[in-house]
């Protein structure tokens, strides 16, 4: 199944700038590619969890999608226009800009960046999870293996485990019960709506946080992880990860 559709892109948006990042965002473990000008996205869709492939080129102000396994539009450019910050204002971005010299100069030496998110919550939890107490790298290779041998392989790309497939799974090499035991409540309150992306962008800030870290083995990083990376905020920065606060200082 192939789906095609365009989208418009924000004031000063350049998919080339996301790509850059996406080309070297190790924690996506497989499920990006960029190169030739094109962005290439694996994710599961927000509440089917249907796996999509998505291929992203940019001609002027408009962004044309090529979605692999699903149909589902509406669904599809909802979930892109979060993860690349496409549905924030481009001119009032511009403008705080001119008015602040440190984002001013960060605009600079970034031209064309606005957003560069996980698909959902759930996707960075998980991430989140399997480096935990190990290497952002090695939490990658893990993910990529788990999802080529339970998830799904579209467009060369491997895509995570669905919750329900999740919840199958009862041990994985170099994957430890209670990390597992872990990664099985985040499938369970991918289920019933808790890590709903929209619900949690929708709450106070400290609301989302607490509400995450009511999770089994969830703790203040991860909740961070989920909310700020995978849902996507805007205006927010999640200061409970060192690296995040060392550029704020040097900035």
């Amino acid at each position: 199944m192939i789906t095609t559709f365009e989208l418009e892109a924000p004031y000063r948006f350049l998919l080339s700038a996301a790509a850059e990042f996406y080309a070297g965002f190790t924690p996506m473990g497989g499920a990006a590619q960029a190169g030739g000008g094109r962005l290439k996205l694996g994710l599961l869709l927000d509440r089917t969890f249907t796996p999509a492939c998505v291929t992203l080129t940019q001609t002027g102000t408009r962004l044309q999608a090529l979605v692999e396994g699903s149909d589902d539009v509406a669904r599809v450019r909802a979930q892109l226009a979060r993860m690349l910050g496409l549905e924030a204002d481009g001119q009032a971005w511009a403008r705080v800009g001119e008015r602040d010299e440190v984002l001013g100069a960060l605009q600079r030496q970034t031209p064309g960046f606005f957003t560069a998110g996980f698909p959902s919550p759930y996707e960075a939890g998980v991430q989140g999870v399997l480096s935990h107490r190990s290497s952002i790298a090695q939490g990658a290779a893990l993910k990529r293996r788990l999802a080529q041998a339970h998830g799904t392989v579209l467009g060369g790309l491997a895509i995570l485990p669905t919750p329900v497939q999740l919840l199958e799974l009862r041990e994985f090499p170099g994957l430890a019960a209670p990390k597992l035991n872990v990664l099985h409540g985040l499938a369970r309150a991918a289920l019933d709506g808790t890590l709903d992306a929209d619900r949690l962008r929708a709450m106070p800030v400290e609301q989302a946080l607490d509400s995450l870290q009511a999770l089994h083995g969830i703790g203040p990083w991860t909740a961070g992880h989920m909310l700020f990376r995978g849902a996507s905020l805007q205006d927010e920065l999640p200061l409970t990860e060192p690296r995040v606060q060392r550029a704020f200082a040097v900035a």
